[in-house]
């Protein structure tokens, strides 16, 4: 998380430098974002791991930041696989409630299960209908520029369409690869894209 320090009474925003994030990198100002805005943690004092994968209850625990959920309003579990008392508890109930999520079945989240893209678009999608913002009629001119744009699951076609006419969503090596597991540098970067054209 970013912390401060004091030079001669001026408090000065003071970022951690992590180790794995080089400067330069393409994931560098995304992850800076990310911490500035305490969505995402490191995985250690000097490690982000942007490479690692992302898991279902992390990215639902960061919308849930984004959106400064009071944790003790949601006590319960929607899934028998989330235990009350878990750090992703509250962020899923959330979810569950508000429809921004589904299970992967009636009675179970999959908490630990690592997350697609196409998912994370179809979720974002959700999350933004929730908020009150309108994402239907977007332009699928950038979509239908890939050309595995067919790879999607027919679920998640309106989601995709949406998060690649509003940036949230870019490709990767020029293919949108909606099914490739998400990593933790890639949701920082969709965050930082959400947050700078969804309004």
């Amino acid at each position: 998380m970013g912390t401060t320090t004091h030079m001669i009474g001026i408090t000065v925003p003071f970022r951690v430098q992590f180790l794995d994030v080089p400067s330069g990198s393409w994931f560098e100002e995304a992850v800076n974002h990310a911490v500035d805005q305490d969505l995402f943690n490191g995985t250690s004092d000097t490690e982000f791991s942007p490479n690692d994968k992302m898991t279902r209850a992390m990215l639902v625990t960061v919308l849930s930041r984004m959106q400064g959920i009071d944790p003790e309003s949601y006590t319960g579990s929607s899934f028998q696989d989330v235990p009350t008392g878990q750090w992703y508890s509250a962020a899923v109930e959330w979810a569950a409630q508000n429809g921004i999520v589904n299970g992967l079945t009636d009675t179970t989240f999959g908490p630990n299960e690592n997350i697609t893209r196409e998912q994370i678009a179809t979720i974002l999608y959700r999350y933004t209908q929730y908020r009150g913002i309108d994402v239907f009629g977007a332009n699928s001119n950038k979509f239908n520029s890939f050309p595995d744009r067919y790879d999607c699951s027919p679920w998640a076609f309106s989601s995709m369409v949406w998060a690649t006419c509003y940036g949230v969503i870019n490709g990767m090596d020029g293919k949108l690869q909606p099914q490739a597991l998400a990593t933790r540098a890639q949701v920082a970067q969709m965050m930082k894209n959400y947050s700078e054209n969804i309004k």
